[in-house]
């Protein structure tokens, strides 16, 4: 996908009465344009044209300039910095600059994310649209929270919201909600419309809720403020929707056995999902994002290190590897690897780790063709039950339960309704301990 190039630009073409031209952001994105405003504006003796803001500073001609510019360029560079003038809300000026860019960027982003088409029009619409909104818009401090989240690196917390968002926004076909609209009506129509119109199952509408909670009560705290006030909170008497229990039961040793014994010969392209999904189950329920993301320096020694993570909590894991394990793992161990090479090839060796949202959008993508592939492998093996790359982990969890080790012994990652209180139990486990465990559950 093209990314929209963005750039600050002085639109000399229109002067002010005080021969000032306004400051703009030029989008391109397929060779079409469209211009937001700063709000601000600048002399063309104020502008940095290398930098693309206003001068914060005089600016000094430097020995990079005359190695690198002719003689005629250097000249005139050296006339227009001796004609610079600094304005005396240069940083308030770049700092709205800057606050616009991000601005785009986020809202790309969004729509990326929504799988929404990205146009300039819709770029420049929404973003324009913005000043019109209500400052006591609870639309509007909800993408506040949304794009915290994405500062942040929560990835998930972020797509959570802006899902919630959207829906919120279709439900009231585009018109704002306003903190003084969120009230016990408002939520009883919010979710009559996600159970009838959008067809979202008990669990989905649950989630959806405790995100509007949260971000509600986040308003609460934030009393200086004066968003939302206590006596006012709509959770007071609104329920949000029962759980439902989670049909997500692991296989049975038999299941497994008919999936390591399926022979795929003739299926090539079915042989690394299968690899994937006994890796994972080889090695305590492991996450498949935690899979996608192995690398050949986490093994050494015979045992497998890395760090999980699940929400807010980040576990150091160390575990032995099983001969079964190391069989799968021989497969993808080529001549040249390097310690930096992902241990699967799924993800490319180059990703950028720290692009968070990109980063989840791939493993988000190639864990659905995983578990396209799994679809196809559980028809072959006859099993009934649902079989995904998470399943995987209930399937250690079904089985660790049934093996004659005590449920605190069982390793750290089973795939209980509390993942996090089972880790509590096991984190002063010693690692003999933990292995003697692992051979209890997996001597079948």
């Amino acid at each position: 996908m093209t990314s929209i190039k963005i750039k600050p630009v002085l639109f000399i073409g229109k002067k002010y009465s005080d021969n000032k031209s306004p400051i703009f952001i030029r989008l391109t994105l397929n060779r079409k344009v469209v211009y937001l405003s700063v709000g601000k504006s600048a002399k063309p003796e104020n502008w940095d044209s290398e930098n693309n803001n206003v001068y914060e500073k005089a600016p000094k001609i430097t020995p990079q300039h005359k190695a690198k510019l002719s003689e005629k360029e250097y000249l005139r560079l050296k006339d227009k910095y001796k004609r610079a003038e600094v304005l005396k809300d240069a940083i308030k000026i770049n700092s709205d600059i800057d606050s616009k860019i991000k601005e785009v960027e986020g809202k790309e982003k969004e729509l990326e994310v929504l799988k929404k088409p990205i146009t300039l029009k819709i770029i420049k619409d929404e973003i324009d649209s913005k000043g019109k909104v209500n400052h006591n818009s609870f639309i509007l401090y909800a993408t506040n929270v949304a794009n915290d989240f994405l500062d942040m690196g929560n990835i998930s917390s972020y797509k959570s919201c802006v899902s919630v968002i959207k829906k919120l926004k279709d439900f009231r076909k585009g018109k704002d909600i306003l903190f003084e609209d969120m009230d016990n009506d408002l939520l009883k129509a919010f979710e009559k419309y996600l159970n009838n119109e959008v067809k979202n199952k008990a669990n989905t509408i649950n989630k959806n809720f405790r995100i509007i909670r949260s971000i509600l009560y986040k308003a609460i705290k934030e009393e200086k403020k004066n968003y939302f006030e206590q006596s006012k909170n709509p959770f007071f008497t609104y329920s949000i929707k029962k759980l439902e229990p989670s049909n997500k039961a692991g296989l049975s040793i038999e299941e497994l056995k008919k999936i390591i014994n399926l022979d795929l010969s003739n299926k090539e392209s079915l042989i690394d999902a299968r690899n994937y999904f006994l890796f994972c189950f080889y090695n305590s329920g492991m996450r498949i994002k935690d899979l996608l993301l192995l690398r050949w320096k986490n093994i050494d020694n015979g045992r497998l290190t890395y760090n999980t993570s699940k929400s807010n909590y980040t576990k150091e894991m160390d575990l032995k590897l099983r001969p079964e394990a190391n069989d799968i793992l021989s497969k993808y161990r080529l001549k040249e690897v390097l310690p930096n090479d992902f241990i699967f090839p799924i993800l490319d060796n180059n990703i950028k780790m720290d692009d968070k949202l990109n980063l989840h959008n791939q493993v988000g993508s190639k864990t659905a063709l995983i578990n396209k592939d799994l679809k196809k492998i559980k028809k072959l093996a006859e099993i009934n039950k649902p079989l995904s790359t998470h399943i995987s982990r209930h399937s250690f969890g079904n089985i660790a339960r049934k093996s004659e080790a005590s449920i605190i012994d069982i390793s750290r990652a089973l795939g209980h309704s509390s993942i996090k209180i089972t880790e509590t139990y096991l984190q002063n486990l010693d690692k003999e301990s933990q292995d003697k465990t692992l051979d209890k559950i997996y001597k079948f």
